[in-house]
């Protein structure tokens, strides 16, 4: 059911980091992506181009679901039957 999704990017060549840096510098006259992110009034820094690379957990296996000490579910794949995941604070 899940592997019947249209995949509307196929269409287009792979890209790189280094393209989409080079597309932002040229799109920004020379700066960088820096200079669009905000600050929230608590402080918090909200960028406009996030890369994998800004969250450490991106390259721990520990971070998979269905991994580890199971942080992120027991099951690497969702349930395509059940989409709805209900919780009680």
């Amino acid at each position: 059911m899940a592997d019947d999704t249209l995949s509307l990017s196929a269409e287009f060549p792979d890209v790189d980091e280094s393209q989409w840096q080079a597309a932002v510098a040229k799109a920004l006259k020379g700066d960088g992506p820096e200079k669009l992110a905000r600050k929230t009034r608590d402080g918090l820094v909200i960028k406009a181009l996030y890369q994998d690379t800004d969250w450490p957990s991106s390259r721990d296996p520990l971070g998979f679901p269905g991994t580890g000490d199971y942080l992120r579910g027991h099951a690497a794949r969702r349930d395509a039957y059940l989409p709805w995941d209900i919780r009680q604070p």
